[in-house]
């Protein structure tokens, strides 16, 4: 009888595994996740990544092919197409705000395949944004404004969607 991780299953003794290494997101946990994680403090990176090396290690000696998302990621967005819905998708999903969603998905564009996974995995910051420059689009409404007689445009902010005059700020109420 051979040696293996005890995993119980229906299906039968673990052949393959997906795993991630943990990295830089840990460092950018926000004080709302940890409490739901249960820690008190940021998880120190370095001793997760020695962990979880020893886990990794444990599983391959009992004959577990170990693989990574990370790589597996970067296989797949290698093709170009795939990575541009990924990117569609990632910020149609998780992004709020018109202007916001142009700027992420033009600054994760900028980003080389197969440095996508990190960033993502990292969260983007203000700061990853500082080089990106969308001019927001601005919808025009039917909505004339009485004080110049310009149609008014439909803007987007935090708060959602407001009607704006296009003559701001030389038009004022």
């Amino acid at each position: 009888m051979s040696e293996f991780v005890n995993v119980k299953s229906e299906i039968g003794r673990l052949r393959r595994v997906m795993l991630h290494r943990p990295g830089i997101e840990l460092a950018n946990l926000m004080p709302d996740y940890l409490e739901r994680m249960l820690a008190e403090d940021t998880p120190d990176v370095r001793r997760a990544g020695e962990e979880h090396d020893v886990f990794a290690s444990i599983l391959r000696s009992n004959g577990v092919d170990v693989v990574y998302i990370e790589d597996m990621f970067t296989e797949v967005v290698r093709d170009d197409e795939i990575r541009k819905k990924f990117i569609h998708d990632f910020v149609e999903v998780g992004v709020r705000g018109i202007s916001l969603e142009r700027a992420i998905a033009e600054y994760l564009e900028s980003i080389p395949y197969d440095k996508l996974f990190d960033t993502v995995a990292k969260g983007i910051t203000r700061e990853d944004l500082n080089g990106v420059k969308v001019k927001p689009k601005e919808e025009v409404s039917d909505v004339i404004r009485e004080k110049c007689g310009a149609k008014m445009v439909i803007k987007d902010s935090k708060y959602g969607k407001f009607l704006a005059c296009p003559n701001f700020p030389k038009c004022r109420n």
